[in-house]
């Protein structure tokens, strides 16, 4: 069609009484494509697709994303609500009493890609708060999640409701995304709010897999500290500007609320322990304790030698959390307090609302408290796993910048004025505590006659008070003479020379330690490889060797010979094949160079080399599926992604043989969600029980292991050692990633899921 074609058939459109606005913008999009001189971007309707999968890959951070769009809406509480959803197929409801959208907001806001709203207005109308999203494509989390959507909303402004559906299949390759339309109409609605139905959900939600993702839910919200139990999340508070989420289960008609046991900690805390910095600067703490019969409050000064100096870097900070020593926990429950706070101890960090990782995980010491106890200059018990709280910080609380990775915040000063407020903050409560506990504070510390302890002194440092911030503050103290300034600096420049070639030392004995480290993870790594490979000879020799005393026995009959020698010749392409990479792996493994690692170049061998075997199991390998390109890693070894694929491979034989399957599947999908890069390993064999899905990870824990010689085959498994799933763990462990199990796609019975963290695009550019 030419342009004058075009413009003739919309003088016409325009013209007719009723208007066909879908042809009229899609005559508008074909005239423009005839302008000589300009070039325009056009929108392929399958971006909504890629928005929807690639940019949330998990179902967690799918409903996060529309959890925090209730919030950022000013919500309540938002209830999901799982229909008939033990299949695919099923319906999610998602629903919350917030101010809802105007039909100009439906049309402006949320049916526009990478809406500026929440940019120009990061505040919430209502309650104030801090909008948790900002770029706009959050929204097209519900792709992700099931095949269609309807959206019901109210206004807090309007009389009028609307409602509007979209089909996702519609958005299509090759197709203008401005051409697909979607219907608004009015219905009924009383209150002020939003519903969002999501019919025909891609994946199955058992009752297990909902309580994980309530779990992961309740984890990023910031728990409300008022009440008898301040850290049950799950409990509705008397806060206007609270926010809840409920969730329930329906199926054959019965509704069920799910509930998360969370363990009522609080009622066996020693102490609770509030710290402040008002919007000035000024710090003070509060120590409260009905068994000591305890309330005690004090200031706290930024310089611990000065008690009037109001901190620079950071305002509107509030710090709660309780305190928890052994001998105060109930005997019946001990072992199990311990393992949750062992689990869960420490300070979380939350800004506006919502939790900053990595702060508080296991293994994280933000606050020095594990470094601490063990230089035992103050020796009350105050680790990570002695607290249970949080750490509250705001936009307007300081200048606190994520890092490139946005993995956590910049260490910058205003960070480490925060560290040291919060540090401070519980080490001079635990002091204060132990007084009245009339327990030793520090070694040397003498008793009276009495038998109490002497009352002493004691100055709570800064844990990052650095040499440059002395070396200024002793230029800028006027009381002190010249030759007392003087040998003081002389002092910290010695020091200075003493930490640069510890430094040194310290970095070459952690390269050591971590080339040792990697060594000892090959050579685990290669004795599972080898096993597995010893293996696959003796099923394929027992295959040789029964075929060539056919061919011995049956030598004369030609066309018999020849068939079970094309057999053979077969069996040995496919062993040379299966040898070829085995051979690569092990070669590999001298290789000490940790070097980035393209999923695809690990995956795609892998595949090859092995559909041959699953095919005489019964097990298809279904094509890859990769979401995204440039899928590399940080640095790690190659030959570890062999150990990782051949475990997960192994255990889904094993699991799809005992399910009895007469086809069994196996999928793998890559792709990258941030900075983090995923691995996803399926299988249709015979699940996972509840209580094994955190055990499978444990050494020597297996679910394999024959209970004689005689109950295992030897042509067909390989008997379960226990520590293959356990080296995983630990291979990405070391790379700072995480291995779990998670909620499987479509039929598949099983998904274990790897995290590592991604090679930035700077860096990929360098390779």
């Amino acid at each position: 069609m030419d342009e004058n074609q075009i413009k003739a058939e919309l003088q016409a459109l325009l013209k007719e009484q009723s208007l066909d606005y879908n042809k009229i913008v899609v005559l508008s999009n074909e005239l423009a494509k005839q302008d000589p001189n300009s070039v325009r971007f056009t929108v392929d309707a399958d971006l909504i697709s890629r928005l929807g999968k690639e940019l949330v890959a998990r179902q967690e951070t799918a409903l996060s994303e529309l959890v925090k769009n209730s919030y950022d809406a000013d919500a309540r509480e938002v209830t999901l609500r799982f229909i008939d959803s033990l299949e695919k197929g099923g319906t999610l409801e998602i629903e919350d009493n917030g101010v809802g959208m105007t039909k100009e907001q439906l049309i402006n806001g949320f049916m526009r890609i990478s809406s500026g709203d929440k940019v120009a207005h990061p505040i919430s109308r209502i309650y104030k708060r801090k909008k948790a999203g900002q770029k706009g494509i959050g929204r097209f989390a519900v792709q992700r999640l099931g095949e269609r959507l309807e959206i019901i909303t109210k206004s807090d402004f309007s009389e009028e409701a609307y409602t509007v559906s979209f089909d996702w299949d519609q958005y299509q390759r090759d197709r203008e995304l401005t051409e697909i339309t979607n219907t608004i109409n009015t219905c009924e609605r009383t209150e002020s709010g939003t519903k969002l139905i999501i019919k025909d959900l891609r994946d199955k939600w058992n009752e297990v897999a909902i309580q994980r993702m309530y779990r992961y839910l309740l984890g990023i919200l910031q728990p409300d500290l008022i009440g008898e139990d301040a850290f049950d999340v799950t409990e509705t508070t008397d806060r206007d500007d609270s926010f809840d989420i409920n969730v329930s289960m329906l199926a054959n008609g019965m509704e069920k609320k799910i509930k998360i046991d969370i363990p009522k900690l609080t009622q066996f805390s020693l102490a609770f322990i509030e710290g402040e910095v008002d919007n000035n600067g000024w710090a003070l703490y509060r120590v409260q304790s009905e068994r000591l019969n305890m309330d005690l409050e004090g200031d706290l000064s930024m310089d611990p030698d000065r008690e009037d100096v109001s901190f620079t870097q950071i305002k509107n900070v509030k710090i709660k959390a309780y305190y928890f020593l052994n001998d105060y926990l109930p005997k019946n429950q001990k072992t199990a307090f311990q393992r949750y706070l062992r689990d869960n101890g420490g300070l979380r960090l939350y800004r506006n609302g919502f939790r900053v990782l990595p702060y508080a995980e296991p293994g994280n010491d933000w606050l020095s408290l594990d470094e601490s106890q063990k230089r035992n200059s103050i020796l009350p018990q105050h680790n990570n796993q002695n607290f249970y709280g949080i750490v509250e910080i705001s936009s307007d609380s300081g200048d606190f910048e994520e890092t490139s990775s946005r993995e956590g915040l910049m260490e910058n000063e205003t960070f480490i004025q925060l560290q040291n407020f919060a540090y401070r903050t519980l080490v001079t409560a635990v002091i204060a505590i132990a007084q009245v506990r009339n327990v030793k504070i520090k070694p040397g510390q003498k008793k009276d006659e009495d038998g109490n302890w002497e009352a002493i002194s004691l100055r709570v440092k800064n844990i990052a008070f650095s040499l440059d911030e002395l070396d200024k503050a002793i230029d800028d103290d006027e009381d002190m003479t010249a030759a007392a300034k003087d040998a003081s600096k002389e002092k910290i420049n010695k020091l200075r020379k003493d930490i640069y070639e510890l430094k040194k030392l310290h970095k070459e004995e952690r390269k050591r330690d971590r080339e040792e480290k990697v060594m000892l993870r090959v050579l685990s790594s290669v004795g599972l490889t080898v096993e597995q490979f010893v293996h696959e000879i003796k099923y394929y020799l027992n295959s040789i060797d029964s075929d060539m005393k056919y061919l011995i026995g049956r030598l004369s009959q030609d066309a018999k010979a020849l068939e079970r020698l094309d057999i053979l010749e077969k069996n040995f392409t496919n062993f040379r094949s299966y040898v070829s990479y085995m051979d690569s792996a092990v070669a590999n493994n001298v290789n000490r160079e940790l070097k980035p690692v393209e999923l695809r170049d690990v995956v795609n061998p892998f595949v090859e080399s092995l559909s041959d075997d699953a095919n005489k199991s019964g097990i298809t390998i279904e094509t890859p599926e990769y979401i995204g390109y440039n899928l590399y890693t940080r640095p790690m070894h190659p030959s570890e992604w062999t150990s990782i694929l051949f475990n997960f491979y192994t255990n889904s034989k094993k699991a799809i043989k005992r399910a009895r399957r007469a086809k069994g599947l196996i999928h793998i999908e890559c792709g990258k969600v941030g900075t983090i890069l995923y691995l996803e390993f399926s299988d249709n064999g015979d699940g996972i029980s509840k209580e094994n899905e955190e055990r499978i990870f444990d050494e020597f824990f297996t679910t394999s292991t024959p209970k004689s010689i005689g109950d295992q085959q030897p042509m067909l498994e390989v008997a379960g050692s226990g520590l293959g799933l356990s080296i995983v763990k630990d291979i990405v462990d070391s790379y700072r990633g995480t291995v779990k199990v998670v909620n499987p796609h479509g039929d598949f019975a099983t998904c274990i899921r790897v995290e590592v963290p991604a090679l930035n695009e700077k860096e990929i550019l360098n390779l």
